[in-house]
């Protein structure tokens, strides 16, 4: 698969701790926190990835920090954490640690 990169990615790759998946598809998105304790948002819609540290106050947009940003040039929604976190160089959490919102709301 060729990916576009829009911004650069993170040189070392960023261990997440945790991760919840707050929406499956069209976006796919996760809320999750890196082993150094920053907040992420991971969104993945037609075909775009992006990674943002969010911000204190829990703010995104103006002033979050994005970290990674990327076109795999489909008009995908759907992606896998594993595949998500490859094309962002992330190093997911282990399977224990990784939550969807669904189970979570009962």
């Amino acid at each position: 698969m060729d990916v576009e990169r829009v911004s650069p990615r993170p040189e070392q790759p960023v261990r997440l701790a945790l991760s919840m998946q707050t929406c499956d598809g069209c976006p796919s998105q996760w809320d999750a926190t890196a082993v150094d304790g920053s907040q992420l948002y991971m969104r993945y819609r037609h075909g775009r990835g992006s990674v943002e540290v969010v911000s204190e106050g829990g703010v995104l947009g103006p002033g979050a920090e994005l970290i990674a940003s990327w076109y795999d040039g489909t008009n995908d929604g759907i992606i896998g954490l594993d595949e998500f976190c490859a094309l962002a160089n992330l190093m997911p959490p282990r399977p224990v640690m990784r939550f969807r919102r669904a189970y979570l709301d009962g």
